[in-house]
């Protein structure tokens, strides 16, 4: 792979990033949270004690609502086993996981 293709596929990631709005941001990373949460049969209350972030501040990370520092996101993602950069490297696959979790929460 050329130095050329890898910017070209760069930028293009980047673009999808930079389209989002804060609030579109916000709630695709909480769904992602508590998709690999539940994938990982974990509670919220067992995140909360494995990864020293509140319940309270889990749910309103799950909700998409509120804003995250990078320190307590990376305890989280560090608790289910899913490295915070995977969590945030493919918005297609994101978008998917978000309409998964949606669809499942409608059949619940």
């Amino acid at each position: 792979m050329s130095d050329h293709s890898f910017a070209s596929d760069a930028q293009s990631q980047t673009a999808r990033l930079d389209s989002l709005t804060t609030d579109e941001f916000l709630t695709l990373v909480g769904q992602r949270i508590r998709y690999h949460r539940t994938a990982e049969r974990m509670s919220r209350k067992r995140l909360a004690e494995v990864s020293g972030v509140s319940e309270r501040y889990l749910a309103q990370l799950e909700a998409g609502q509120g804003n995250m520092s990078i320190a307590l996101l990376r305890k989280v993602t560090g608790a289910i086993g899913l490295p915070l950069n995977v969590l945030l490297a493919d918005l297609d696959a994101g978008r998917e996981t978000a309409e998964t979790v949606e669809a499942e929460d409608a059949l619940a």
